[in-house]
């Protein structure tokens, strides 16, 4: 994707050599690659300000790069009317999707900052396409694997808007990218890179074209390649799949009143509402009896096992009642929890408020 106003200019100096101007293009085509005619849950983003990749992970969101959706300058993302998405393996034959909403980080952004992602919410939900999950573990352990990248940028032959695929040697993670070498030109920016599965679990993205670094500007491939790291914005991710519709799997089934495995059930195999809890795993939010709990701790503050009077057990039981009404408004099911989380990138900071949280700002 070629954008002029996101070029970065570098300069590496090294000792005894001239110096050696690098670019840092943003417009990250999977070069030397093979031809991909498949893979229809990578997507062609196509836009006003340029073409991108994205990937579908659920059938309604699809995920991309910040500076796919937003100029550098600019302090939030173009409107989705900006946007269409085509399932196809080759610009101009595609199936196109109308945006229904674009979510990204909040304000302005640095390519390589590690704030380059954004998701695309759908009109509508895109059928027969099998979508790919991120993959949720911190990804320092892939240093020396092999991935496969996809994308439709340029290819060294100087072709635009074809569906490549190539592979890649995870070389190095940092805090914000990881990073591999001579694989990403203009238009791949956005695309994944996928761990593929090894029938203990099933592929995964774990990261999204980011930028590349050149010799010259315009060079395919990139010396360096990065590609933003997606185990770090998993709040931003989810918020955008629940706003979807669909259900966020994060493992399996808890007693906390949310659908963990999504598979269409809540709280399976736990007590029923009013039955006592022994356990705090028994119950939503693992409060096993707190106030008995509460009262011991108040007796053993006392002095020992001497019984309290009424009016003692009346003011524990009241305060400790207190505290369980604050915690429960503070603590809402997952869906709520990661709107409010994606609302503070747009409105301020959540803050404690009258009667539970508030946005601030």
């Amino acid at each position: 994707m070629n954008r002029p106003g996101l070029i970065l200019l570098l300069v590496a100096s090294i000792s005894g050599c001239e110096s050696t101007p690098l670019s840092r293009s943003v417009g990250a085509p999977i070069v030397d690659g093979e031809r991909e005619t498949g893979e229809r849950a990578v997507v062609l983003i196509q836009a006003v300000i340029g073409a991108c990749t994205g990937t579908l992970i659920t059938d309604r969101v699809v995920l991309t790069a910040k500076h796919c959706v937003q100029q550098q300058s600019a302090m939030s993302p173009a409107p989705p009317s900006f946007f269409s998405v085509g399932v196809g393996d080759r610009a101009g034959a595609t199936t196109n999707h109308r945006v229904q909403q674009v979510v990204t980080t909040p304000g302005r952004f640095f390519i390589g900052d590690g704030t380059d992602i954004a998701l695309l919410i759908l009109r509508e939900p895109v059928e027969g396409v099998e979508p790919i999950t991120v993959r949720r573990e911190v990804p320092t352990d892939l240093v020396g694997s092999t991935v496969t990248a996809i994308g439709f940028g340029t290819t060294r032959e100087r072709e635009v808007g074809i569906k490549y695929r190539t592979t890649a040697t995870i070389e190095n993670v940092t805090a914000t990218v990881l990073e591999a070498r001579d694989t990403i030109c203009q238009g791949d920016s956005g695309g994944p890179i996928i761990l593929e599965g090894d029938g203990t679990r099933p592929r995964q993205i774990v990261g999204v074209a980011s930028y590349g670094l050149a010799a010259n500007q315009g060079d395919c491939p990139a010396m360096l390649d990065a590609w933003n790291r997606v185990d770090t914005y998993l709040g931003l991710i989810d918020a955008a799949i629940v706003r979807s519709g669909a259900c966020v799997a994060t493992g399996e089934e808890l007693c906390n009143s949310i659908d963990d495995d999504c598979d269409g059930e809540t709280d399976e195999g736990c007590l029923a509402l009013g039955e006592a809890c022994e356990r705090d795993d028994q119950c939503a939010f693992g409060r096993g009896a707190p106030r008995r709990r509460a009262s011991e701790r108040a007796v053993r503050r006392r002095g020992g096992d001497a019984p309290m009077h009424a009016p003692v057990r009346s003011a524990l039981a009241r305060r400790e009642l207190q505290r369980d009404r604050a915690a429960l408004r503070r603590r809402c099911d997952r869906g709520r929890w990661l709107l409010l989380r994606h609302e503070r990138g747009l409105r301020g900071p959540l803050r404690p408020g009258v009667g539970g949280l508030g946005l601030a700002g």
